[in-house]
């Protein structure tokens, strides 16, 4: 820790705390996860395998690791412009234009589309873990503490983990769930940047689970939002995974398959 100065605390979860530090060295903002592992050892060093395995311009970067007395800390990159959770409350009912909303949808896509093409399910997709730049025009994923690697391309898993809100319907009936699931999250988190709330409300969690299971949901603005796009949406949510769609479906969608087209050129550049 004696190479970091520590300026705020910006997250706390099940398993850790996040600080925002200032690195000694360059003097660059970074973003340090304390995880005290001596009750699950295990969760902490499947998260580092996983974080560890990437390098995508789109998915929140990992520097390392250390340990310090009964602590491990994770080294990751810092998004300033925040998580999608906190931009989407400040618009205060303002509704983002449908240009906006594919622009970070796409991004969003090309991510799982690549985390699940390395065997991995990440398990927790939500606006809280997808963390935007200063602009709000790049979005990446981050947040891989309950993430787990699939044994082969047909994998399944059956531990129910996650949030609640943005659980399929498959882990509320306590079936085995795959990628789809994380479509289903994906879904969740569309219909989130198009109406600014929540899919899902309930007081518990089996109400919760039952609202979920219905699937029924008000839908979005259709004179702000294209049919293609709140079609998509609903693809993505559909409560049988057999009938879901799948993340490069969702890639192939036109509205989104124009945007990934355009986001290649960029961060090509970049």
């Amino acid at each position: 820790m004696e190479d970091f100065v520590e300026l705020d605390v910006i997250g706390r979860g099940a398993f850790g705390t996040v600080t925002l530090c200032h690195r000694k060295s360059d003097k660059n903002l970074l973003v340090l996860k304390e995880i005290q592992p001596q009750d699950k050892p295990e969760i902490t060093e499947e998260e580092v395998k996983v974080v560890s395995s990437f390098n995508h311009p789109l998915i929140v970067r990992f520097f390392g690791r250390f340990m310090q007395k009964n602590s491990m800390f994770i080294i990751m990159e810092y998004m300033p412009g925040g998580s999608l959770w906190h931009y989407l409350k400040g618009r205060k009912g303002n509704l983002l234009p449908q240009e906006q909303v594919v622009r970070l949808f796409a991004q969003l896509v090309i991510a799982v589309e690549h985390i699940h093409s390395r065997k991995v399910l990440h398990r927790d997709i939500k606006p809280k873990n997808c963390l935007l730049s200063a602009d709000h025009s790049i979005i990446k994923i981050g947040d891989f503490g309950i993430s787990k690697f699939l044994e082969s391309s047909r994998s399944r898993s059956g531990s129910i983990v996650g949030t609640p809100e943005y659980f399929s319907p498959e882990l509320c009936r306590g079936e085995a769930y795959g990628r789809k699931s994380d479509v289903w999250a994906l879904g969740c988190v569309l219909y989130e940047m198009m109406t600014l709330t929540r899919p899902f409300h309930a007081t518990s969690v089996p109400g919760l689970a039952i609202k979920i299971l219905s699937g029924e949901v008000k839908p979005p603005d259709a004179q702000k939002y294209s049919e293609i796009l709140r079609q998509l949406r609903k693809d993505m949510m559909h409560p049988e995974p057999s009938e879901r769609v799948g993340i490069r479906a969702c890639a192939a969608c036109p509205l989104v398959a124009v945007e990934i087209v355009r986001l290649a050129c960029t961060l090509g550049r970049a």
